[in-house]
């Protein structure tokens, strides 16, 4: 019988352990979030329309090439509410506040997209 089999751990083993602890803690860093200020609508690249979200609750409808879309912004953010596209992803997606969220119809090529205050409250790094 080897001295290893009666051990627990050996000592890799719990140099493995640490690292994958510290791997975990490291990745769980808080990153902040920016809240938007405004939601831009665009159909196939080209800017429909842009709204405040710090608005009273309003809804707005949008009319596309593929039909009309019913978007609703309230204190929570914008939404889809109806769509004329046949699965409903983009109705579904929820509600979105967050500066860089978007949500898409990709059969309208619709898509509405959170911007912050400024251009760079949209950047999440910066690389050289």
């Amino acid at each position: 019988m080897s001295t290893q089999e009666g051990k627990l751990f050996r000592p890799l083993d719990l140099l493995i352990a640490i690292t994958l602890i510290g791997v975990t803690l490291a990745s769980s860093v808080h990153i902040p979030k920016v809240i938007g200020h405004w939601a831009e609508v665009r159909e196939k690249g080209r800017l429909l329309a842009k709204y405040r979200l710090d608005t009273p609750s309003q809804f707005y409808s949008i009319e596309t090439k593929t039909g009309l879309f019913k978007l609703a912004i309230d204190e929570k953010g914008i939404r889809v509410v109806e769509a004329p596209c046949l699965h409903k992803i983009c109705v579904r997606t929820g509600t979105i506040k967050l500066a860089g969220r978007s949500i898409t119809c990709a059969p309208a090529q619709l898509s509405i997209r959170i911007t912050g205050k400024n251009e760079t409250d949209n950047i999440d790094a910066i690389t050289q």
